[in-house]
């Protein structure tokens, strides 16, 4: 038996990340209403559901609570903190421009962080305290048997959909904590109960199922809000393993390089993008040009790609406040065991 790097892993979060800033560039563009738009998000709707199952899939027993803690502050606090500092710098201007209170500034960032887990600056950054909480709590969890597990994960979903339905808001974003939780307790299941080897001789017929539930069933949710946007809530969740496993299942001996890199480079490109639209956008409006049209939309995504890719290629992780380029690193195995 071999130990070696599951590429196929880095290549689908390659696809997520990638997903993630396209996602990104369409609403800072104010063209969600697109048929574009419209079109990849019922393809990739599974985009966050698959972060925090890979966490569960790869989760490798860890060494104690502290030690689980500390490297959840290195990992993911730190770079929360410092990316998130970095993003709100880049609005101070454009607060002061519009009469924001001057008193609110300096504690906008902490307020809004505890009162809803939003990291104002850096929006998508509210993920890593989320994994944070996640990684926290889930060593207990993985601990119990299979069908416990089980129980725990239904019990998970419930509450979320309870959450969801009364518009239950939690401080520091805690009312996404359940929905999360699930999808990593899902992934650990679904390795446990070997779920991809299960369906792999199924291959290609699967895709077929997957296509008619992204047409005729589509539905989806916002993690950070847990907000349904449209669909059915319990359709989502399994939707989105459907859709995770059959990743799994095509990408199983897939390679692609570039994908593989930046799947492997995600962290980077996850604390990077956001910082990086706000300086287009400044560029934007200094130049008079319209911030309203694929035209910004497609330089919003190019340049934020372009720029995320020489960083991650050519500054040491450590001068970017970070410990790692994954986001799915602490207490797991990228490692595939092939005979």
């Amino acid at each position: 038996m071999s130990l070696e790097r599951d590429r196929s892993l880095d290549t689908i979060s390659g696809i997520m990340i990638i997903w993630m800033v396209i996602l990104h560039s369409f609403q800072w563009g104010n063209l969600t209403g697109s048929m574009i738009y419209i079109f990849l998000l019922k393809c990739l709707y599974f985009f966050m559901s698959w972060f925090y199952y890979k966490t569960g899939f790869l989760y490798n027993k860890g060494k104690g609570l502290s030690m689980t803690f500390k490297k959840g502050l290195d990992q993911l606090i730190t770079p929360m903190l410092i990316w998130t500092t970095v993003g709100y710098l880049l609005t101070i201007p454009g607060l002061l421009m519009g009469n924001y209170p001057l008193w609110k500034i300096p504690i906008a960032p902490l307020f809004f962080l505890v009162s809803s887990g939003d990291t104002i600056g850096n929006s998508p950054l509210w993920f890593l305290l989320s994994l944070f909480f996640i990684k926290i709590v889930f060593p207990f969890i993985a601990r119990v048997n299979l069908n416990l597990k089980k129980i725990i994960a239904i019990s998970l979903l419930c509450l979320s959909w309870v959450f969801e339905k009364n518009n239950i808001k939690i401080p520091f974003g805690l009312h996404s904590f359940p929905l999360g939780l699930f999808f990593t307790l899902s992934g650990l299941i679904c390795k446990e109960f070997r779920v991809p080897d299960r369906i792999i001789k199924s291959g290609l017929w699967l895709v077929l199922p997957y296509i008619v539930l992204s047409i005729f069933f589509a539905s989806y949710v916002d993690f950070h809000n847990n907000n349904l946007v449209y669909g059915n809530y319990w359709l989502f969740t399994l939707n989105a393993l459907f859709a995770i496993n059959l990743c799994l299942v095509l990408f199983r001996e897939v390679n692609l390089k570039i994908l593989s890199w930046i799947g492997e480079k995600s962290l980077v490109y996850l604390v990077i993008h956001w910082p990086i639209f706000f300086l287009i956008k400044i560029s934007f409006v200094f130049l008079n040009i319209s911030t309203e049209n694929y035209l910004y939309v497609v330089s919003l995504f190019v340049i934020a790609i372009c720029i995320s890719t020489l960083i991650a290629k050519f500054i040491p992780y450590k001068y970017l406040g970070l410990q790692s380029s994954l986001i799915v690193n602490l207490n797991t195995k990228i490692i595939s065991e092939r005979n």
